[in-house]
Parts: structure tokens; C-alpha cells; sequence
């Protein structure tokens, strides 16, 4: 599933003899339904995906279709995407800005049963472990942090950052993933422990009121 349709024509101009394409889209939704119909043994996935979160698209694949491998290819810009797609069962990232042979390389290990990260990936994360990345939030996980400390729902939040629904409801899973936490009082209280949050939490695990006054 690959958005631009430039680059699923490069795409297939660069598979190796015995790589058959059996379906396409631009759209996490239509991949879905075109997986569950072909069954493809590898699934290429381009990010951005427009309307679902990488991660809840990654996820909802592996369990229409437990033996598919899943290659995500996508800009490097942020180290989360990486760890986040691996942590949802992605077996292979590509960078975008890769050579050929390097995605060649990820669909034969993707193939065989095999993890792969490109070689840039790879010093990121290596970059990332190594100064405690785990506990790091990307700017949008810190906005959607923010927004829920600040009492907003998931679809109040989607219509503030102009995102879809399901991308937020991808967020905060990525969130309570990312710091241990079972439900939202959980997650806001570590989120304080860790200096996440600049106005603090309360005992109850709630953000503080404004000065002045409360919400009912």
C-alpha cells in the first residue's frame, strides 16, 4: 500500500524476478480489504497512510492475515515512526531516500522469514537506544499528551490537530504503550513522573484546573 502512485510504478520496476504485485492502493482502509482477498505474503507499506494510524494499520493486517509480512517504507524524519511500526509487527523499514538494492534486500529478508532495517534506520535507532529513546515522545504524541491531560476526547482532539479519528485512537495506544499505562489515569501520572506534562497532574491522575475556577 503505497500513496504515491509514482513511486508504486518505481516500485515495481525494481522487484526481482519472482515478485508478483496482486494488489494496490492508496488508502489503509482499501488495504485491508484487498489483503483479506488476495493474501499477499508481503505488504509494502507506504507511509504517510491518510486515513489510519501505521501502526493500527500494521497491526489489523497481521491479524486478517497472520503469515503476512509486513515492509514498511517511509521518510526518515522521525525515529518514533521506526520503533513504533517494528513494535505493531513490521518485519522490514526501508527509508524512502534507500537505494534499490536496499529494498531488494528487505523484501528477500522479509521473505524469508527475516527483520531488517536499513542501514540509516539502523544508526538512528542504535542513536535512539543509546540516549534512553524509548521514553522519548514525537511532537504530535506530546500535542495528542497534552490534549488528553487537558480532559479533550479522542474525537475533540482528531478535530483540533485535523487528523482522522482512528489516528488519534492510534496515538494513544502508541502513548500507553510507550509509558506502561492501562488507562488514561495511568498514563497521566507517569507522563507527570517523567516531566511530560508542564502543568502536572493530580492525585486522581487528572490535570489541574485552571487558576480561577473548575470545569463541571
Amino acid at each position: 500500500m503505497i500513496e504515491q502512485r509514482l513511486l508504486r510504478e518505481g516500485l515495481r520496476a525494481v522487484l526481482p524476478e519472482g515478485y508478483e504485485v496482486v494488489a494496490e492502493t492508496s488508502t489503509g482502509k482499501e488495504a485491508l480489504i484487498l489483503s483479506a482477498h488476495t493474501r499477499p505474503d508481503i505488504a509494502i507499506v507506504g507511509l504517510p497512510v491518510p486515513d489510519i494510524h501505521p501502526d493500527s494499520l500494521i497491526t489489523k493486517l497481521r491479524q486478517e492475515s497472520p503469515r503476512i509480512r509486513v515492509l514498511v517504507l517511509s521518510a526518515l524524519d522521525n525515529v518514533d515512526v521506526v520503533t513504533g511500526v517494528l513494535r505493531a509487527g513490521a518485519v522490514a523499514f526501508v527509508a524512502k531516500t534507500a537505494a534499490p538494492e536496499i529494498l531488494i534486500a528487505a523484501l528477500l529478508n522479509a521473505a524469508s522469514g527475516h527483520f531488517y532495517v536499513c542501514p540509516e534506520a539502523a544508526s538512528k535507532l542504535a542513536e535512539y537506544i543509546h540516549r534512553g529513546g524509548a521514553n522519548l515522545l514525537s511532537v504530535r504524541e506530546r500535542q495528542v499528551l497534552e490534549a488528553i491531560a487537558a480532559g479533550s476526547s479522542s474525537k475533540e482532539i482528531a478535530e483540533q490537530l485535523h487528523l482522522e479519528l482512528s489516528t488519534i485512537q492510534g496515538y494513544r495506544k502508541t502513548l500507553m504503550r510507550k509509558l506502561g499505562a492501562q488507562n488514561v489515569a495511568a498514563l497521566l501520572r507517569a507522563a507527570d513522573r517523567q516531566g511530560l506534562l508542564a502543568g502536572g497532574v493530580s492525585r486522581d491522575g487528572l490535570s489541574p484546573a485552571p487558576a480561577g475556577g473548575s470545569d463541571v
